[in-house]
């Protein structure tokens, strides 16, 4: 999506457009800020490579803006993985869980839970109390009876035993922001997300592809913008990424056609985490 020089540039032109009209927030700081003043919320999913995500907390703590990260749980396997994490938080970013439970457990409500409460443990054991939350998107699963991990946090009572917490997904129309916008890099584009918490159900439209203009032009009027950008989709160079770019859209094309045949199908579904690495 971005060059780390195009991402430091981007960031300095909303600081630049803003004008004192917005300020940066982390996402917790949502749930204690009583002002009505704008927002703008830039979040990352880091799904691999966490030397990015550094990389990319040291850009943005260079320029004054406090962002939140939502890592995977498995980043804890690794003590260096743990140390960045801390890292990253010094730096006065927030961590956060972006969990996969619903579908790794294959729709088991229970066995989900279960491992999101462990999850959580596990990052505190680690320096780091968890209160915001984002699903992730796993476009290779098959699922019968549930939409996607959006549909864990939606469950009352799921959301009743973990209520001191966050899911900036599901959340986003509740919070006192009437006027929110959400905008990500899906597909290696800036999209306009129509209907954030609802766009993993069938016939629910609404997302826009949009350009820096047009989302200058959002963070005007929005008083609350959610951004939203995967850190290793960020590179070091324009040729690093081109091919990062070529290697995600092949990648999506011989999806969708193997995923007509039936054995294949069956295949990617047991492997659904790999699309992680895109």
């Amino acid at each position: 999506m971005f060059t780390f020089r195009q991402w430091k540039e981007f960031c300095e032109e909303v600081i630049s457009h803003q004008n004192d009209r917005a300020s940066f927030s982390r996402a917790d700081e949502l749930l204690i800020d009583n002002s009505l003043s704008p927002k703008i919320v830039i979040k990352h999913d880091v799904e691999a490579n966490i030397d990015l995500a550094k990389k990319t907390a040291e850009i943005e703590s260079d320029l004054g803006i406090r962002s939140t990260y939502y890592v995977h749980s498995f980043f804890l396997d690794s003590k260096d993985d743990a140390d960045t994490l801390r890292y990253i938080q010094s730096l006065g970013h927030e961590i956060g869980y972006h969990y996969d439970v619903l579908d790794i457990y294959d729709g088991n409500y229970d066995e989900a839970e279960k491992a999101f409460a462990n999850d959580l443990k596990r990052f505190e054991r680690e320096g780091i109390k968890v209160s915001t939350i984002c699903p992730h998107g796993n476009p290779l699963k098959k699922r019968d009876g549930w939409n996607s991990n959006k549909d864990f946090f939606k469950d009352s009572s799921i959301r009743s035993r973990f209520s001191h917490l966050f899911d900036i997904v599901n959340d986003i129309k509740v919070t006192k922001y009437e006027n929110n916008s959400y905008i990500s890099d899906a597909g290696y584009q800036l999209k306009l997300i129509g209907n954030v918490r609802d766009n993993d159900k069938k016939g629910v439209l609404g997302d826009k592809v949009i350009g820096k203009e047009e989302l200058l032009d959002i963070l005007n009027s929005s008083e609350l913008t959610i951004i939203s950008v995967h850190t290793h989709r960020l590179s070091n160079k324009y040729l690093d990424l081109f091919f990062k770019k070529k290697l995600f859209f092949t990648a999506r094309i011989v999806a969708t056609k193997l995923r007509r045949v039936p054995v294949f199908s069956l295949l990617m579904n047991k492997m659904f985490t790999l699309s992680k690495r895109f």
